[in-house]
């Protein structure tokens, strides 16, 4: 028993059992690579393209001019209006094509022909639920050369008398003086545009004066004289005189019957900026109780009394904003602080949504913002105006206002948001391709593990 050592002792070197031999090292035989790498990269590179092929073709939609020209111009009606309503969203990301004068002008053709026949209210449930005119007037207001100015005024004068009682033609009524203020934002960033963009934004126009077509002549020479004015007047301390139609529209849209067209009018007075659109920025800070308005009756929604006061209460902040944005001496700026009281918003206007005050408080901040930074002695001088933002910055409840308040004080620039626009079919994409390459990843461990053991 003494002899034998203990179990948690090693044994004598002499004693302890030799240990396996090794399996041979053989070097991999091309079969073998083959099947490990390059017949399943071969399989992920196949499924890849197919996925790029298929979607690229069904889902992709139209990408150039030629191809929205002619899904605009198809013989189905809902392959038109779903034309018009992919390109209303992919211009605002293409700066090629907002820049593409011809583009342009064969939309305002498109909307001349439109324009002509009587306006409908859209039916969801109907075969054709997405209507041309619907979309078309933003997608030709999308552009940076302003063609298409003459026909939305005359949309929104020839709409004007019936929109009172015609829910059709106050729809058209709407969409033209939305696009009237899209087309405001678009002509200002003609104004940013490199100076050799501009001039073939310019020469474009100048060719197409030249037009055959003489209506199409004269939208090309309308906008072409639009432009050079801005050119003229942008190194000078006068703003360059706005169109006759467009002011006549804006005008329509100020004195609308209904509470969402005028809105839009102070978007679309905000973006043209003038001496004219001035002027209606001030008439709709006052009250609007002589406006007949036909109020927001729906199926599932009746009218009521108090939407009809904070409707006319919004449409104469947004007017009061609009104009301290600007910097405007005529800026009723008690308006301005009711839109920094958030405890008042909330308890008078929004008790049943109190994120509505908090959403105004927001806006107002961002409008001061951009008055402090363009014209930061219209905004120093307003001392109640500053306290109000001060108070905010230090009592207000919600952390984003007073977020919101403190840059204003501090001048902290915004921060630019950069959205990343990654299309549905470029995710499905990816996540295939990314679980094809897990599968890989794992077949491949798996026959290592196997080829080692």
């Amino acid at each position: 028993m003494m002899d034998n050592p203990m179990p948690d002792q090693p044994l004598p070197p002499d004693r302890a059992p030799e240990p396996a031999p090794l399996p041979p090292v053989e070097p991999p035989s091309a079969l073998f690579i083959l099947q490990l790498f390059v017949v399943p990269g071969v399989l992920v590179a196949v499924i890849v393209a197919v996925i790029v092929l298929f979607f690229g073709w069904v889902g992709g939609g139209p990408q150039t001019p030629e191809q929205f020209l002619q899904g605009l111009r198809s013989p189905s009606g809902m392959k038109r209006g779903k034309t018009a309503q992919d390109l209303a969203q992919v211009l605002p990301r293409s700066a090629e094509l907002r820049g593409n004068v011809p583009f342009a002008l064969d939309l305002a053709d498109l909307l001349a022909d439109e324009t002509r026949k009587p306006p409908t209210v859209a039916d969801p449930t109907s075969p054709e639920p997405y209507l041309l005119e619907y979309y078309l007037p933003s997608a030709a207001a999308s552009f940076q050369a302003p063609v298409a100015l003459p026909l939305l005024g005359q949309m929104v004068l020839g709409s004007r008398d019936r929109a009172g009682s015609d829910e059709a033609h106050r729809q058209r009524l709407r969409n033209a003086v939305f696009a009237l203020a899209l087309m405001g934002s678009r002509v200002q960033e003609f104004d940013a545009l490199p100076t050799d963009h501009q001039e073939r934004i310019l020469n474009d126009l100048e060719e197409a004066t030249r037009a055959a077509d003489p209506q199409r002549a004269e939208r090309a020479k309308q906008a072409l004289e639009h432009l050079r004015s801005r050119l003229r007047h942008r190194e000078g301390t006068t703003e360059a005189p706005l169109p006759a139609v467009l002011v006549s529209a804006l005008e329509a849209a100020a004195l609308a019957p209904d509470e969402i067209t005028r809105k839009f009018a102070i978007v679309a007075c905000a973006n043209w900026e003038g001496v004219e659109t001035e002027r209606l920025l001030v008439q709709l800070t006052r009250s609007q109780d002589d406006i007949p308005d036909t109020g927001f009756e729906t199926a599932d929604r009746p009218f009521r009394p108090e939407d009809r006061v904070r409707g006319m209460r919004e449409i104469r902040h947004n007017a009061a904003l609009a104009l301290a944005r600007r910097g405007s001496e005529r800026t009723p700026w008690d308006l301005v602080r009711e839109t920094l009281d958030e405890q008042q918003l909330a308890r008078d206007l929004y008790a049943d949504n109190p994120g509505m005050a908090v959403s105004w408080v927001l806006k107002a901040l961002k409008d001061l913002d951009h008055c402090k930074r363009h014209r930061p002695s219209a905004f120093e001088a307003q001392t109640d105006v500053v306290a109000d933002v001060k108070r905010l910055a230090l009592e207000s409840p919600t952390v984003a206002i007073r977020v919101e308040a403190q840059k204003l004080l501090d001048g902290t620039p915004e921060a630019v948001e950069v959205r990343s626009r990654t299309s549905r079919e470029l995710l499905l994409i990816l996540g295939v391709g990314l679980a094809v390459l897990l599968l890989l990843g794992l077949a491949v461990f798996a026959r290592w593990r196997r080829a080692a053991a």
